[in-house]
């Protein structure tokens, strides 16, 4: 493996910040209040997750709600209950909350941020979860990604 030169570094690090600008700005111009999606939450995913690392603990919660996803339109503006989301399905939003919600809960910082598709007829949102050693970003379309920062 090669040595990393300035430049590298440079550009890693650039790369780190515009990616949390990019965050941050997306949470701010968030309109969804946060109330209304704290039902969206499973105990069952919580004890499978529990005691695991950052990454480990996002892949598992993806993996536990890949298990009961389905995509929904019709419930677009919908409040749903985990229950509800099980029986019925959903969109990235109620899956966004609860992936925020269930990593909340393992003690994790977790939220959500909107990507814009301005070629699209519609946003999508997405979450990440982070601690101390690094961030993953997750949503029901894609493994998580995850960056180690120590």
């Amino acid at each position: 493996m090669r040595k990393l030169d300035k430049l590298d570094l440079i550009f890693y690090s650039l790369l780190a910040i515009i990616a949390l600008l990019c965050i941050t700005i997306a949470v701010i111009v968030m309109t969804e209040n946060e109330n209304d999606y704290d039902v969206l939450y499973a105990e069952d995913i919580v004890n499978n997750c529990k005691d695991k690392n950052l990454e480990q603990t996002t892949l598992c919660i993806r993996n536990n709600i890949a298990t009961i996803f389905e995509y929904n339109i019709s419930t677009v503006g919908t409040k749903l209950t985990f229950d509800e989301l099980k029986e019925s399905g959903g969109v990235c939003t109620h899956y966004s909350w609860l992936y925020v919600n269930t990593a909340r809960a393992l003690g994790y910082s977790a939220d959500h941020y909107i990507v814009d598709m301005r070629n699209k007829s519609a946003d999508h949102m997405m979450a990440t979860i982070s601690d101390e050693t690094g961030y993953c970003l997750v949503d029901q379309s894609m493994s998580p990604f995850c960056v180690k920062i120590k």
